[in-house]
């Protein structure tokens, strides 16, 4: 049978017990995956998924240049400037300088290794 109006009533959660306690979270369960051996040198799932972004930002993707900078320097804080005419100007750059950065390095690292 189709509920027909509002399935809650005002007020009160539409789950009062809320999750069960001891369920785990995804990024608890991602962990605890990221934990496990590898099998290779002592490594674990999540060092080889790490060398495999390190891999692809070697290569150029800026996916990857743009993850690890991020996690290793941080995200800077975005801001919004206005001109004087009003009109609003979007910049964030930090990110920008540390992408440089990163690329650069990345570009010496493979004219080295040529």
């Amino acid at each position: 049978m189709a509920t027909v109006g509002k399935p809650f009533v005002k007020g009160r959660s539409g789950n009062p017990k809320g999750r069960p306690k001891g369920t785990p979270s995804i990024p608890d369960i991602l962990r605890r995956i990221g934990a496990e051996p590898a099998g290779v040198n002592n490594e674990t799932k999540l060092d080889l998924v790490m060398r495999k972004v390190y891999a692809e930002a070697v290569k150029g993707r800026q996916w990857a240049v743009e993850f690890i900078a991020t996690r290793t320097e941080g995200k800077p804080r975005d801001s919004m400037d206005m001109n004087l005419t009003g009109q609003m100007t979007h910049a964030a750059p930090a990110l920008e300088q540390t992408l440089r950065d990163y690329t650069d390095a990345i570009k010496a690292a493979n004219a080295r290794l040529a």
